[in-house]
């Protein structure tokens, strides 16, 4: 009700079977939301405990990095990707897309710092990008803590994903 009276559209969506991108797509979503979720649980008359902690985690800096961290990924790699998958025949065609993530990976797992000056994984000609307001609240200057904090989680991410090299060799 608090976003429909202010003219917000939820960008989150509810998880229905087993939706692989659903933690990125609403961390995205909730970062988008952020300020609006900030001002709903502030002008709360009398929150519970449990409201209380989230309008205290809704504006720690840590907390929203990861978020943001987290949905980063969904507007460059996961989401992308999926798109890439769903107008592909033959799983062989993926190849040179799986090599060029690994690429990335790598380097991003070192030095995120390119995806947040607007680096993609996927060349837009092939996979657009969705650029829309969410993906607008992702990629804003935030701040150098704010900076700092996401550039760190998104290098552990994708340090994490280096794994898929392994599965993926087969």
């Amino acid at each position: 009700m608090h976003l429909f009276e202010n003219g917000v559209q939820s960008k989150l969506v509810e998880f229905i079977g087993n939706r692989f991108n659903i933690v990125f797509y609403n961390s995205a979503a909730v970062f988008y939301l952020k300020s609006h979720i900030q001002d709903f649980l502030f002008k709360w008359p009398s929150p519970n405990r449990l409201l209380q902690l989230v309008a205290k985690d809704i504006v720690e800096p840590v907390y929203l990095a990861g978020v943001r961290a987290l949905g980063i990924p969904d507007e460059i790699v996961t989401s992308p990707f999926f798109r890439l998958t769903e107008n592909t025949k033959f799983v062989l065609e993926l190849n040179p897309h799986l090599k060029r993530m690994q690429e990335c990976f790598e380097k991003w797992s070192a030095d995120s710092s390119p995806l947040l000056e607007g680096a993609t994984l996927f060349d837009e000609e092939i996979v657009p990008i969705h650029r829309d307001d969410m993906f607008d609240s992702l990629f804003q200057e935030q701040g150098v803590q704010l900076e700092t904090l996401t550039q760190e989680a998104l290098e552990i991410i994708f340090n994490s994903w280096l794994l898929f090299e392994k599965q993926a060799q087969d």
